[in-house]
């Protein structure tokens, strides 16, 4: 603009220059200034023209040099300045965007298109007075308003190629296009001027009342410059204006987006074209696969480029088999690439989805496939070998056949085992595509352990009706494969009397109802549960069955008969038919087989009675073990067994004071301790005199007690007893004197012994029996471990067996004078199911104190006074069967306790 100004000043002085070198002038207008002018002045206005030049140059030569007092910067680069307008910016706005490609089959949807960022194509920076075209739009423009232009914008006039720009002329009131040799360009040959207005439009035609009668243009047929709407050149001195690279392109490519296909479809690649260049029309585009860089297929499509600065496209590429192996796309354009990554699927079958779930050992695993046909190529059906793998081995492979586009679904089994516990990789694989998944798979203990069961209701009907049970299953955790199946029992006394398959599903329970008819001939159920593989539950039932011996023939005789009375009752709440059975529990105790068998129907609370005889044989051991049964309840009695034979024993004889108390009484106890009825006499004596005879009968067992009075005796010293078949009694009292104030009877044998010559006799043979009980003490002391062994010396003396009889009653006499000053008692307690014959014996220094055989009946229980006044003693006890017992004590031990058990003899103190 400086220089501008410059030659603008030199122009406006020309005329006053000239006049003062005698030179005529005129008003010079516009393009008449040519013909003000003589030829003889051509001369003189060269002269000037050089000397104008000379200034100019010198004036430019000190600009450059930094000569003067001002400075000419260098033109600004539009390229990455903004321009002038406020409104309006050289660089057009980058668009932000993020490219995701989407990856596998079938993978069509659209991405995020790239951003797209135009550069300004020109290096060559024009002036802001450059007359130039624009890419945006035809319009001839000065370089100020041109927002991109071409890398060589300007126009020229076309036999000089001189550049047009834009400046004040002074012909007119604005500035004009013209050479920057100042030839004003019109249009037409003298047509209106192109004027620069600042109202945006820039370069237009004025018309004569001063408004906008058109705009410039390139003509993209020809180059040529024009009016818009006239379509009339401009032309500078006649020779038209005309850009000359009109018909030059440069376009660059960017790839917005690419669709994922399978081999077979088509590519659709959205791309965005920028245009560097002024020139239009069709231009090819290459388009091209590579893998990993590599050239794999080309191919070529057609684009039309028009006025517009940008345009956008989207160009298809047909992809074919082995296409998948390619992993970018290229375009190609007036040489300038641009590339993206590009998905491409095989032709096949692709595994979408696998649809499994957990298992047991044991079970079937179920897989579910769905396969997709993808890709066109080749065309019609297919065959594909699809294959289930477990743990990486192939297992099974079925054949599928796919048309494009086509989807099925297929289902492999297999059968898991205990090497699969705890989880399995499965894997469906086609020769294109797989997919994998894992699978859980439970131990069978584990799984049955899940498996819950509650019994809700239990009916039970009469003989002949049902016996209904109604239970709940479910199971406990995450049910694998979703379902399971199973079968469950309903037992009765341990026999599997209904079956139900149960089928659970997912969280669901599942109810079942079991049913078994009550049969008139099968026992009453006892214990009855359901039972799954997980375990056995209960069915809660109120059974009880009750045996009662109601008479029973104890004791009982060898080679005699045993009777037996039982009552079986059903005191629960199932019928049934019960089976009652009796027998010895040695068979040999009694003849033939010794079992008796009988059976009846019972509704809850019924019962039955049933009488049972027994011959017992001679063999029958001295207690014999009868048992009563049925299938749910049992029952023994013990019977005593014996000869068969009486045999009346006297128990006990004493002499009280008669009702007078002077008169004394003699009684005495006669028990049947044989195992046959009988009958004898029985005599009682007082003073060796009988006082009394009596027939007695007893049965087994049975006792009678009888009793004589005495006439009124004399001070003195009696004796007095009663004597039976089997056996015999005396004892002696002293009778005082009534002024005594006694009741007559002062004592017992206990007490005192007379020793006068009428008692001789029976102190002799007392005398005796306490010999015969001393040898046999000797010899049992010989072996004071076995109490037992003494009584089997004494019953062993079968040839003396009368008189050893009476023996052991004045022996019994004897001990009992010894036990006189003793200082505490024995308890002795029989605690055996059945009557025992028991010896206790009490020792102290090696010394016998006390010792005495007797029975003891079930849970009888007998005290005897007969502990010593001793610094220590022994206590020792025995039976027929039982293995004899001793325990020592010390002075003061008061009581001492003997238990008679079945597994031995307990001897404590109490």
């Amino acid at each position: 603009m400086y220089v501008t100004s410059i030659i603008r000043a030199l122009i406006g002085s020309l005329p006053s220059f000239l006049a003062e070198l005698g030179v005529p002038t005129a008003r010079l207008r516009g393009r008449h200034l040519h013909d003000r002018f003589s030829s003889s002045s051509v001369s003189a206005v060269l002269l000037l023209s050089l000397l104008s030049l000379v200034i100019v140059g010198g004036i430019l030569l000190g600009g450059i040099t930094g000569i003067g007092t001002g400075t000419v910067s260098e033109p600004a680069d539009l390229s990455s300045t903004p321009a002038v307008d406020a409104d309006t910016s050289i660089q057009p706005a980058v668009l932000e965007s993020t490219s995701q490609r989407p990856l596998g089959p079938d993978a069509h949807e659209e991405q995020s298109f790239r951003s797209v960022a135009f550069s300004q194509p020109n290096a060559d920076t024009p002036d802001e007075d450059d007359v130039v075209v624009r890419l945006e739009d035809d319009h001839v423009v000065t370089a100020a308003v041109a927002d991109r232009m071409p890398s060589d914008p300007y126009v020229e006039t076309v036999d000089d190629g001189d550049h047009l720009i834009v400046d004040e002329e002074s012909s007119y009131d604005y500035p004009v296009v013209q050479t920057k040799d100042g030839t004003v360009a019109t249009v037409g040959d003298d047509g209106a001027p192109i004027a620069r207005i600042n109202n945006g439009t820039d370069l237009v035609v004025l018309s004569d009342s001063g408004s906008i009668a058109d705009t410039i243009v390139v003509d993209r047929a020809d180059g040529f410059v024009k009016t818009e709407d006239g379509r009339t050149n401009v032309t500078v001195d006649g020779t038209p204006i005309k850009y000359p690279n009109y018909k030059k392109t440069e376009i660059h490519p960017t790839i917005q987006n690419v669709t994922a296909v399978n081999e077979g479809e088509t590519i659709e690649i959205a791309a965005a074209f920028e245009k560097r260049e002024w020139g239009s029309g069709e231009r090819d585009v290459t388009v091209r696969l590579l893998d990993s860089g590599s050239p794999q297929e080309t191919v070529t499509r057609t684009i039309e480029i028009g006025d517009e600065e940008r345009i956008s496209e989207v160009l298809e590429y047909e992809t074919k088999r082995g296409d998948h192996t390619a992993d970018e796309i290229e375009l190609t354009i007036d040489g300038n690439s641009d590339a993206e990554d590009v998905s491409i699927g095989a032709a096949g079958a692709a595994v979408v989805n696998l649809e499994t779930r957990g298992t047991v050992e044991g079970d079937a695993l179920e897989v579910t496939a769905e396969l997709d046909r993808f890709g066109t190529v080749p065309e019609g059906k297919q065959d594909y070998p699809i294959t289930l793998s477990i743990n990486g081995t192939d297992v099974r492979t079925n054949v599928v056949t796919l048309a494009p586009d086509a989807t099925t679904t297929e289902t492999f089994t297999y059968e898991a085992d205990r090497d699969d516990v705890p989880q399995v990789d499965v894997r469906v694989s086609s020769p294109t595509d797989s997919a994998s998944t894992t699978v859980p798979v439970l131990s069978r203990l584990e799984h049955d352990h899940n498996i819950r069961t509650e019994v809700t209701d239990t009916t039970i009907g009469g003989l002949s009706e049902e016996f209904d049970v109604s239970a709940v299953f479910w199971y406990s955790g995450d049910l694998p494969g979703g379902e399971t199946q199973f079968t469950a029992n309903l037992t009765a006394d341990g026999t599997v009397v209904d079956q139900q398959d149960i089928t659970l599903s997912g969280s669901s329970a599942a109810n079942a109802t079991f049913t078994h008819e009550l049969s008139e001939s099968a026992p009453p159920i006892a214990n009855a549960t359901i039972e799954t593989p997980a375990d056995v539950t209960p069915v809660e039932l109120d059974q009880e069955t009750v045996i009662t011996f109601d008479e029973i023939t104890d004791p009982a005789a060898r080679n005699g008969q045993l009777t037996a009375t039982v009552t079986v009752e059903n005191q629960g709440e199932t019928p049934g038919t019960e089976t009652l059975t009796i027998e010895p529990r040695n068979p040999y105790a009694v003849e033939s087989d010794g079992t008796y068998t009988a059976s009846a129907p019972l509704e809850p609370s019924e019962s039955f009675t049933e009488t049972v005889t027994f011959d017992v044989t001679e063999d029958a051991p001295p207690n014999l073990d009868l048992v009563a049964s049925t299938t749910h309840a049992s029952e023994m009695r013990t019977v005593q067994i014996r000869d068969n034979e009486s045999r009346f024993e006297i128990e006990n004889v004493s002499v009280d004071a008669g009702a007078d108390g002077t008169n004394p009484v003699v009684t005495a106890t006669i028990r049947n301790t044989g195992g046959a009825a009988g009958t004898q006499d029985a005599t009682l004596t007082f003073d060796d005199e009988s006082i009394a005879t009596e027939s007695v009968s007893l049965e087994p067992d049975e006792k009678r007690t009888l009793s004589g009075a005495v006439e009124p005796a004399e001070t003195g010293t009696y004796s007095y007893g009663v004597t039976t078949d089997d056996d015999s009694v005396r004892d002696t009292t002293t009778v005082e004197p009534a002024a005594d104030d006694s009741s007559g009877i002062v004592g017992s044998v206990q007490d005192t012994i007379s020793l006068n010559g009428s008692r001789l006799p029976l102190l002799a043979a007392s005398l005796l029996g306490v010999v015969l009980v001393g040898a046999v003490v000797v010899g049992y002391r010989t072996d004071s471990d076995d109490l037992q062994e003494l009584q089997e010396r004494m019953t062993g003396m079968t040839a003396l067996q009368p008189a050893a009889q009476k023996l052991q009653q004045a022996a019994r006499n004897a001990r009992n004078l010894v036990s006189n000053g003793g200082s505490g008692s024995v308890v002795v307690q029989n605690g055996l199911p059945r009557t025992a014959l028991i010896r206790v014996r009490v020792r102290s220094d090696e010394e016998i104190l006390f010792l005495e055989d007797f029975e003891l009946a079930e849970d009888e229980q007998r005290t005897l006074e007969c502990l010593p006044d001793a610094d220590q003693f022994e206590v020792g006890a025995g039976v027929d069967d039982i293995a004899a017992h001793e325990e020592t004590f010390q002075r003061g031990t008061a009581e001492v306790g003997v238990v008679l058990q079945p597994d031995g003899i307990t001897i404590t103190a109490l």
